[in-house]
């Protein structure tokens, strides 16, 4: 959107739309932190204007569920050993996105636990780009 807002959408059951805004929403620490939805009033308020403008037929909301992902500060994946724990592979920050990478995220991961070397170049996703 021109105000950087970002909103995504795809189908669901039943002729339904799952739509939400990347940008926004509850932002929480801990999953427990987490209000259902319509809690904060602030729920669904820019959503629902912004559906209507792209489809202006749209029927009325069905269901609103507070859904929850992990970001990263500069909202890329975050693929890693945890740092003191060499033999643990960190594999987070998926910004919502991550399970259209699943196929690759699990080769990486195969290749850690076999103690192969990946195949890719990882270093833009290490951990140290944050301290830099």
């Amino acid at each position: 959107m021109p105000n950087g807002d970002q909103y995504y959408g795809f189908p669901a059951e039943n002729d339904e739309l799952k739509i939400g805004k990347h940008n926004g929403g509850q932002l929480i620490q801990a999953p427990e932190e987490r209000k259902p939805f319509a809690a904060v009033a602030s729920d669904g308020a820019e959503a629902f204007p912004f559906l209507r403008n792209v489809l202006p037929g749209i029927g009325g909301c069905l269901h609103g569920a507070a859904c929850t992902y992990d970001n990263s500060p500069d909202e890329d994946f975050i693929i890693d050993t945890l740092p003191g724990h060499e033999n643990t592979l960190v594999i987070t920050g998926l910004s919502g996105h991550g399970f259209k990478f699943a196929p690759v995220l699990g080769e990486i991961a195969a290749d850690f636990a076999l103690g192969k070397t990946p195949s890719f170049d990882l270093t833009p996703f290490r951990l140290s780009r944050f301290s830099q």
